[in-house]
């Protein structure tokens, strides 16, 4: 239930940052660690990405990747972490390409197709036996090597 609620929010994240227009009074980022007041917590991402405070997201229109946030109050990390891996991914859209544990959180990489484009989402997992985050951060596939090492150092920035 959980991976599907995430797998929804990361398609209509995608759907509504296609067609997001830059504010002309919000700034990019620069580099700089950002507070997200919505999930509690800091993330440190790219310069260049337009900063949605309300979704706890970040996103990049001229390269198209997004870096988003999200707390569950009621998912311990493990508990989480044990869902992820005992899926079957083969009934959805999305295909499991890799997982890996790091040292402070687990990191899933997914790959699905938008409007016949192949996307990959890196979902890095943390958190405590109380709660637990989703850090997640889109690209195209065919951009890999421009984008992971960048969104992956993101994610893996928060601090809680």
């Amino acid at each position: 239930m959980k991976f599907l609620f995430l797998l929804i929010l990361g398609f209509l994240t995608l759907n509504v940052f296609s067609q997001v227009k830059t504010d002309e009074k919000k700034e990019l980022t620069d580099g700089s660690t950002v507070y997200l007041q919505y999930v509690d917590a800091k993330i440190t991402p790219p310069s260049g990405y337009l900063f949605m405070d309300d979704y706890s997201s970040f996103l990049n229109q001229n390269t198209q990747t997004s870096i988003s946030v999200v707390r569950d109050n009621k998912m311990p990390y493990q508990a989480f972490v044990d869902n992820m891996l005992k899926r079957d991914y083969s009934v959805g859209n999305a295909k499991l390409l890799s997982s890996e544990k790091l040292e402070k959180g687990y990191l899933f990489t997914f790959l699905f197709t938008i409007n016949d484009a192949p996307v990959e989402r890196i979902v890095y997992v943390t958190g405590t036996k109380d709660f637990c985050f989703w850090c997640t951060a889109n690209y195209k596939q065919s951009e890999k090597e421009k984008h992971y090492k960048t969104l992956l150092k993101a994610l893996t920035s928060i601090e809680y």
